[in-house]
């Protein structure tokens, strides 16, 4: 054990079992290694050491810390520790490392190079290198950020890369990429989990190989999710942990291949909530059945003088194109329709009333699997004026626009129409536009029910098929 304090020491240090620097060695906040040419600090391949900076580790034309073998380093908050040279690291193992940082770690190359995998936990602070901020291979790699890592170079710069299969990397801080690459692992298995308000600048690759897993924590406030398979790619689950809440705003698509799995809640500002090309969406499972897909609600209209502007349309819980699966045991629904805008003249007419969300809208064939609760957005009602208005018609359950198959053994309604003169229609239970399945309950299974202004609605010349063990309402039919 040794100390460095009260002194700059300016030739490097190498550490031994025995003599001036052995292991742990501490450099004190009023102590440095500071050199202008080799490494700051070096370690030969004989022992796992460990080095403990609360000052400042610098090399002009070297690796500050290299280790032939393993280690562990602990960084210090107000701490330094810095490497520059062509192909040189801020730090460097060659055997599995271990990183606590809360100070500054830079490198001209890579900030942080384990050449046999490792683990770096960066709470709260800087790990900054050229070509990358992290970079991990041949053996197991795990990084845990609540600071900020980042990559710097416009043509290569990657803030984590991550090069073994079973990778993980948890986010509560920011990662930037400046080549436009935040993150980068190779092969399959890997995680990448990511606290609300965590920040990624640049595309996300979880990885070449199957199996990686994008996981959207919880904490006591929302996250927002942008970009899932556009700057999220690589992933084939993404995964919305119970209690969770995540806002999905922006561009996400559940494409082919990809499964959303929602054990929390996924909602929108407005607009439709999830969007699928051909993928899987499953929502709640028999042991979590509090999982909610929620729609936008419709913006609200604008007062005028004369008329008063309509109100937006709620978005779809869930949509889907080019088919897909969707298996509900929450809830799923749409947004409620916007309020129409009041008129502001006494002889005025108030904006009509937007019309709510279908809880789920298919196109391209697909199924829903339903056996928990699916409904439409309740219409908005109409503005305030002298001459009447019409509210907002409410959201269909479910709208297969091109065939597919629908099993319930749950709920599923229309929303209710707003208030207005007339007041607007309630939605149908399910809207079949060009025929399709619907299967209500199974053989000797009570409970399975299908409501709305129309039960079920069939139209089009494609035949519909109905199979009713449970109930199904209507006031217009079936």
């Amino acid at each position: 054990m040794s100390t460095i304090t009260g002194t700059t020491i300016n030739s490097g240090v190498t550490l031994s079992t025995s003599g001036s620097y052995t292991s742990p060695l501490t450099i004190a906040s009023d102590g440095a290694v500071e050199v202008s040419s080799g490494d700051a600090i070096y370690g030969a391949n004989t022992q796992a050491w460990t080095i403990v900076n609360q000052g400042t580790v610098s090399a002009s034309s070297g690796y500050g810390v290299r280790l032939n073998g393993a280690g562990y380093i602990g960084n210090a908050t107000g701490a330094l520790i810095a490497g520059n040279r062509a192909t040189a690291a801020g730090l460097d193992a060659n055997g599995a490392g271990t990183v606590v940082n809360s100070g500054t770690i830079i490198g001209t190359t890579d900030a942080i190079f384990f050449n046999a995998g490792g683990y770096v936990n960066n709470s709260g602070g800087l790990i900054q290198g050229s070509d990358r901020g992290i970079y991990m291979r041949q053996g197991l790699d795990t990084v845990v950020n609540s600071g900020t890592i980042t990559g710097t170079s416009v043509s290569n710069g990657i803030g984590v890369n991550l090069r073994d299969a079973n990778s993980t990397l948890v986010n509560a801080g920011t990662i930037r990429g400046a080549s436009g690459t935040a993150v980068f692992f190779a092969a399959g298995g890997n995680l990448v989990a990511v606290d609300p308000g965590a920040v990624f600048n640049g595309i996300v690759n979880g990885g070449t190989g199957a199996g990686n897993v994008l996981e959207l924590t919880s904490a006591a406030s929302a996250g927002v999710a942008s970009g899932i398979g556009a700057e999220y790619v690589g992933f084939s689950l993404v995964a919305v942990d119970s209690g969770a809440h995540w806002i999905f705003a922006g561009s996400n698509t559940i494409g082919g291949g990809v499964t959303l799995a929602n054990l929390g809640t996924v909602s929108a500002i407005s607009g439709n909530a999830v969007y699928g090309s051909s993928g899987t969406v499953v929502n709640g499972n028999s042991a979590s059945t509090t999982a909610l897909i929620a729609g936008g609600n419709g913006a609200i209209g604008s007062p005028g003088y004369s008329y008063g502007g309509s109100g937006g349309s709620g978005g779809a819980g869930v949509v889907m194109t080019g088919g897909g699966s969707i298996g509900n045991s929450g809830t799923v629904r749409g947004g409620n329709g916007g309020y129409g805008g009041d008129a502001i003249s006494v002889i005025g007419t108030g904006g009509t009333g937007g019309a709510g969300g279908a809880g789920i809208d298919l196109s391209g064939g697909g199924s829903v699997t339903n056996s928990g609760l699916v409904f439409g957005g309740t219409g908005g009602a109409a503005g305030l004026g002298t001459y009447p208005a019409s509210g907002g018609a409410g959201g269909a359950g479910i709208h297969l626009s091109d065939g597919g198959t629908i099993l319930n053994l749950g709920t599923i309604f229309g929303g209710a129409g707003g208030v207005g003169d007339p007041a607007g229609l309630n939605g149908n239970g399910i809207v079949l536009s060009a025929g399709g399945v619907v299967t209500n309950g199974s053989l000797g299974t009570a409970g399975a029910l299908i409501s709305g202004r129309i039960g079920v609605a069939a139209y089009g010349a494609a035949g519909a098929t109905i199979v009713d063990y449970g109930t199904i309402v209507g006031s217009d039919g079936i």
